[in-house]
């Protein structure tokens, strides 16, 4: 019981055992904000890609899946499939009321089954709820009368608008980072002035080719679409490619429609060839996807068996939703591997720093080991003092860097915001550190003493550079957006805490710390005490 209250006194009493602490609070919360944002990237991407997707995706190549609603029917069937919808997913060029045009991703949906499967509802922008955004005082939208934005929400989930005339056109849910109008300003905010302001825009015209046109010139299709919404996945990579449009005016762009089989002369022969779709998405009943996965891959091969469609098994998969965007996850997962293999080095900084201060407190208390040992205390209780002491810092550093990596990420938004645009107070806030550096300068030229001076040298550095730099920031309107999501793929920084990495990476801070006090705990224990006794 004495060596731990002896390690207790020893950390009350010295400046060094809190600034060891410090350090391994501040490698812990280093590691922690550093996974955490890794881990929050990922997290973003898999719930963007299963809100979109659902569990398991089918395909079959360029020529699709022959009768797709066929096999959807007998699919609701078994056990452990909850919905199922056909999905044709082509690219085209698409052209925007002021003549803006680029490449997108089309996905013609069954708006109904795609929401079951995806909840594609929730991601819809124009809301009388404001769902797809923060409703805050500053979004333009409450200015929108609520009938306008229920029959945009109406529209939106059925991709249809009906016109003042009666007739019904079909309807185009755009990504919203699609059009020029929609991209952010310098705050990273969108502009009520100079945002693209859909629901009183002209048609929009979407131009393909279609896929089988083997042996044949190529003839575009071209379909003009109301745009009735839209949305927002939280993924900026998918939001400024992606459209939906109704199942049947994609099947129309990519010849994918019910068509009668014709001989050499032109002539019907009577075989029709069911619609087909590229994919069809599946989610299941609360199972794991990978059995979701083996029930519909023996669903499909039966019910295509019995109705004679041919399988490519060069082509044609059946895969989980993380199967499916194993192009977008694994770069991710394999990057948060890395990051956390590189940080986990703080470990031995760890390790290094507490044996570096325990060396220098060993030689300190050298004359406080030989009166202990004068004592009658033993070897093992010196080196456990030491142990206890390494083992106590490296606790407190371990909770204190979690307490810190969690308030990071938590506010890594303000953070990102205070960085690339710091308001005026910053400018305050430094100057005064600056006028106290100056104080303790001028103080410690009174007294002929070098530290004050230091110290209010490094004070004036900070305060008044840090403070004059963002002065001229703001001055100059410099300030920028440090978290671009054009470049980081998501609308806001993630803020998702990584609670494994936080307590592995206690874990490893204590045992490190602990470690690098074994060495200095046996040379005390090694201590002879009538030399101890003589040391001054």
């Amino acid at each position: 019981m004495y060596a731990l209250l002896l390690a207790f006194r020893y950390l009350r009493t010295r400046l060094i055992p809190l600034v060891a602490i410090a350090a391994v609070g501040l490698c812990v919360a280093l590691v922690v904000v550093v996974v955490s944002i890794m881990s929050g990237f990922l997290y973003q991407m898999e719930k963007a890609g299963k809100t979109l997707i659902g569990d398991v995706v089918v395909s079959n190549g360029l020529r699709g899946l022959p009768d797709p609603e066929g096999f959807i029917a007998e699919l609701k069937q078994y056990e452990g499939i909850a919905a199922a919808t056909p999905l044709v997913d082509t690219f085209a060029t698409i052209r925007m009321p002021y003549d803006e045009v680029r490449g997108v991703q089309v996905w013609g949906i069954e708006p109904d089954s795609f929401d079951q499967v995806t909840g594609f509802a929730k991601t819809l922008h124009w809301t009388p709820e404001g769902s797809g955004t923060d409703w805050s005082e500053e979004d333009f939208r409450r200015d929108l009368s609520p009938e306008l934005l229920l029959s945009l929400g109406e529209e939106g989930r059925a991709l249809a608008r009906v016109e003042s005339d009666g007739t019904v056109r079909p309807g185009i849910c755009l990504g919203l980072e699609i059009s020029m109008g929609n991209k952010r300003n310098d705050e990273g905010t969108y502009d009520p002035v100079n945002r693209w302001f859909m629901p009183v825009q002209e048609p929009v015209v979407l131009t393909t080719i279609p896929p089988e046109t083997l042996n044949t010139t190529p003839e575009p299709v071209s379909i003009a679409f109301a745009p009735v919404n839209e949305f927002s996945s939280g993924l900026i990579l998918i939001d400024k490619e992606r459209v939906f449009v109704p199942l049947a005016e994609a099947r129309r762009m990519t010849n994918m429609t019910v068509a009668e089989e014709v001989d050499e002369e032109g002539l019907p022969t009577g075989n029709v060839f069911p619609a087909r779709s590229s994919k069809i998405l599946v989610l299941g009943n609360g199972r794991p996807e990978a059995q979701v996965r083996e029930i519909v891959d023996a669903a499909y091969r039966k019910w295509a068996e019995r109705e004679g469609h041919a399988i490519n098994p060069m082509i044609f998969r059946v895969q989980t939703w993380r199967e499916n965007q194993a192009s977008f996850l694994q770069p991710i997962e394999n990057e948060r591997e890395l990051m956390r293999t590189l940080f986990s080095l703080v470990y031995l900084v760890c390790a290094g720093l507490v044996l570096a201060i325990f060396h220098a407190i060993v030689t300190e208390k050298t004359r406080d080991i030989g009166v202990l040992r004068a004592l009658g205390a033993t070897r093992p209780g010196i080196a456990m003092i030491f142990v206890q002491y390494g083992l106590v810092i490296g606790i407190l550093g371990a909770i204190l860097g979690v307490l810190l990596g969690w308030a990071v990420v938590h506010n890594i938004a303000l953070i990102n915001q205070a960085i690339g645009d710091p308001p005026m107070t910053a400018v305050f806030v430094l100057g005064a550190v600056g006028l106290a550096g100056l104080w303790r300068f001028a103080s410690g030229f009174h007294s002929g003493f070098l530290a004050p001076r230091v110290l209010g040298t490094a004070l004036m550095l900070v305060g008044f550079g840090l403070g004059a730099a963002i002065w001229y920031i703001k001055a100059n309107g410099l300030s920028r957006v440090i978290w671009d999501p054009a470049v980081y793929y998501f609308a806001e920084p993630p803020n998702r805490m990584d609670w494994w990495t936080a307590l592995t990476t206690a874990i490893g801070a204590v045992v490190f710390s602990v470690v690098g006090a074994v060495f200095p705990a046996a040379r005390a224990a090694d201590v002879d005490p009538v030399e101890a006794l003589r040391h001054d």
